[in-house]
């Protein structure tokens, strides 16, 4: 069940994990920031329905983790946030 105040990904803490502006991501990864912010902010799945799964596997890429670390909803199973992985921040 969908908590409406949660966000449905891990973007935001795999991105300051590594030490990223949304900026520097969003450069990176070659999209626009209002597309980065609605992945990070995401509290429906509808809400990441229009970006399409390739930018999850893009920003996975670029921050050494995997497309399910970032949206469990990829593969039904539950996410792993840096923290919960033991990668703790430098």
């Amino acid at each position: 069940m969908e908590n409406p105040d949660l966000p449905l990904t891990n973007v935001r803490a795999w991105r300051q994990h590594n030490g990223l502006t949304m900026a520097q991501l969003a450069v990176a990864a070659n999209i626009s920031t209002g597309t980065l912010s609605r992945m990070e902010n995401a509290t429906r799945h509808e809400d990441l329905g229009s970006l399409g799964v390739g930018k999850f596997f893009t920003l996975a890429k670029l921050l050494g983790c995997s497309p399910l670390d970032l949206y469990p909803g990829f593969g039904g199973s539950e996410s792993s946030s840096p923290r919960s992985e033991g990668h703790q921040p430098e």
